[in-house]
């Protein structure tokens, strides 16, 4: 975000089962899906994933080291959707002796930057869900501890700046989602539950009339609906504009699946639909931008879960455009002509891209 904006699929600064890749055998495909897609899906994540390979160091550390948990905070996830445990552990184990704190959080020797200082525990969420995927269980089960003392006692949802937040401070979709799923993978479903509520009554209090999606809320869960123009895009999606942080739609849809899943409470996954729905009346390039990976892997688990032919096509299609905009470095922004100091920035949407389309494979293929 430069000047109050997204800048690709992460913030640069304030304003599904393991081993898919190596499971995946070329050729398999699902009823209805084309083989060659599939496999066009399995390979751009492994070239995305060798690039990352290519900027750790032998401690196990993620280059730029110095940008610390922005570089690194999604690349134990994505190693170990790729079956690289043993990257995966290195690097784990470096954060665990340079970076994991005796109360449960992730700062240690390199202060957080940009965006990281605003929202707080968006990191250490998918720091949680990598190292409990990997069996770094004091990494995982101190971190989620840490991570709970900032979910709203009355809400549900999670206070955006971390613990120096009052009880009044604002909410926001994207990371509480993200945290729902670190208490998911931790066996913490009754607190994932009072996210997927938090979820559904945000739903209810959107205006019913507008095609936007307030996803910023304080005192509680009271929408944040005044806003400077410049700051629209950090607190609602509009279905009438292009270039929408289709991130919201998406991540709130995959974790209400997942919750539907552990808990069997179909209201999660009616709410799931909710939110796709949305997603699915915005603007024509909701398919085909870097966020939209997040729709697709909200889709996938949809199709997954429902077997609704709908949702195969949202997750294929956008599936499809990451794949034809991947560079032949494996990475979606080209590095050569990243300054150094914006390295992370490549790194860190390298990964997450690796996640999405490793999570959309898995959703293709186990869909009915």
């Amino acid at each position: 975000m430069e000047g109050g904006k997204w800048k690709g699929t992460h913030l640069t600064q304030p304003a599904a089962g393991p081993g898919v890749l190596v499971c995946l055998a070329a050729g398999q495909s699902p009823r209805g899906v084309c083989s060659m897609n599939i496999t066009a899906y399995r390979q751009a994540a492994v070239k995305a994933v060798r690039w990352l390979l290519s900027h750790q160091n032998e401690d196990g550390s993620i280059n730029p080291v110095d940008q610390g948990i922005a570089a690194y905070y999604k690349v134990p996830y994505a190693f170990s959707l790729a079956g690289r445990t043993p990257e995966a552990v290195r690097l784990l184990t470096w954060v665990r002796e340079n970076a994991f704190t005796e109360e449960g959080d992730y700062s240690g020797r390199y202060p957080r930057v940009g965006a990281h200082q605003v929202y707080y525990h968006y990191a250490n969420s998918w720091l949680i869900c990598g190292a409990q995927r990997l069996g770094q269980f004091d990494l995982s089960m101190r971190g989620v501890d840490f991570l709970l003392s900032m979910q709203h006692p009355e809400s549900g949802g999670f206070l955006t700046r971390g613990p120096e937040s009052a009880l009044s401070g604002e909410q926001d979709l994207m990371s509480t989602c993200m945290a729902g799923m670190a208490c998911l993978y931790t066996g913490r479903t009754e607190e994932a539950a009072r996210v997927g509520d938090h979820l559904g009554r945000i739903w209810e209090k959107q205006p019913t009339a507008s095609k936007r999606l307030y996803f910023t809320m304080h005192q509680g869960e009271q929408l944040i609906t005044n806003f400077p123009e410049d700051d629209a895009v950090l607190r609602v999606v509009d279905a009438t504009k292009p270039a929408q942080h289709y991130v919201i739609p998406g991540l709130a849809t995959a974790f209400l699946v997942r919750l539907w899943y552990a808990t069997g409470e179909r209201k999660y996954l009616q709410t799931a639909h909710e939110y796709a729905e949305f997603g699915d009346l915005c603007g024509e390039d909701r398919y085909t931008t870097l966020p939209s990976g997040w729709f697709g892997w909200g889709a996938a688990l949809l199709y997954q879960a429902t077997g609704n032919a709908n949702y195969q096509r949202i997750a294929s299609t956008v599936a499809d455009f990451l794949v034809e905009n991947q560079l032949e470095t494996g990475t979606w922004g080209d590095p050569e002509i990243v300054a150094p100091e914006d390295m992370h920035i490549i790194v860190d949407s390298t990964a997450e891209l690796a996640i999405l389309i490793c999570e959309v494979v898995e959703g293709l293929m186990t869909g009915e």
